[in-house]
Parts: C-alpha cells; structure tokens; sequence
C-alpha cells in the first residue's frame, strides 16, 4: 500500500490543543486580582496577564466548542485531546487552585459530552495541594481510568496512600 493510499485512511487526532472554557476564564476574571492576575475580553481576543508573562490576544476559537469544531473540519482533524495552558491551576492558594481545575474539567467533561467522538479532555489537577488532587481526581476516576497511568508519585498528603491503575 502506498503512503497517499494509508493517509486517506488515517485519522488524524490533535493531542497538543489548547482549551480555555468560559467557566476557567469567569473564576480567571472573578478571582485573579486577588494574586496579580487579570483577564480581560476585547473584540480582537481575549487577554491573561500573570507575574510570570502576559498572553494575548488569544483567538475565541479556543473558547468557542462550535469553532473548534468548524476548525477541526476545515484541517481534517478526527479527534482533539484538549489540555489547559498557562496560567494552568498551580497558583493561588488551595481553594482557588481547585475551584480553576473544577471549572476546566467540568467543562472538559461537558465538551466531551456534547461531541463524544471528536473532543477529549486531559484532566487538570491542583497538583500543589496533594488532598485537594485527590478531591478532583476520585470522582472522576472511572472515566479516566482508560486514558492515564498514575503510579510511583510521593505526595504529602493526610490520606492513605491510592494506587492508580
């Protein structure tokens, strides 16, 4: 078989796509300033600023499940696995850092709902705060169990110590 005979059989999966639900970028934008961190929306895109760097404009498309989709069609892509980006989860303090990974993941998980054969998330933890990884993670676990592998990691937690198959 000849390589233009395989592509045209292949599906092309994305695993590097960047998405920012409007549920991160409300707590972003609600709880933010209180750590240095601003969120602004304007026509051209939106805007996150941070200690460490300031991002933007940033294209809607990465907002907007619709456009990504028509997106996705357009570049023949099959499937995406979709991942947070900058500024992530890992700042602020423990209550906010968990209230940013629920917000991603429920709406990761909601993303995958409404398209379940072309949209998936990679879950986002408050890796900082190891209790509070956990509390994120359990409930989620059945449906993650397939996608990840979470072995030999020391945390420092108050719990007893879970293996993850």
């Amino acid at each position: 078989m000849h390589a233009a005979d395989r592509r045209d059989k292949v599906a092309p999966v994305d695993i590097h796509a960047h998405f920012f639900p409007q549920a991160y970028l409300d707590v972003l934008a609600e709880e933010g300033p209180r750590f240095n961190v601003e969120y602004r929306a304007a026509p051209e895109g939106f805007y996150i600023k941070t200690d460490a760097r300031a991002q933007g404009p940033l294209p809607y498309r990465v907002v907007d499940l619709k456009q990504r989709i028509a997106d996705m069609d357009a570049q023949g892509i099959a499937m995406q696995a979709m991942s947070l980006t900058g500024p992530m989860s890992h700042w602020g303090d423990e209550e906010l850092s968990h209230k940013l990974a629920r917000a991603w993941n429920d709406s990761a998980s909601a993303a995958h709902q409404k398209y379940p054969t072309r949209l998936f998330g990679l879950l986002t933890l408050p890796m900082l705060f190891p209790d509070r990884a956990i509390d994120e993670f359990e409930p989620r676990e059945p449906i993650t169990r397939t996608a990840r592998r979470l072995h030999g990691h020391e945390h420092q937690s108050s719990r007893p110590r879970r293996s993850f198959i």
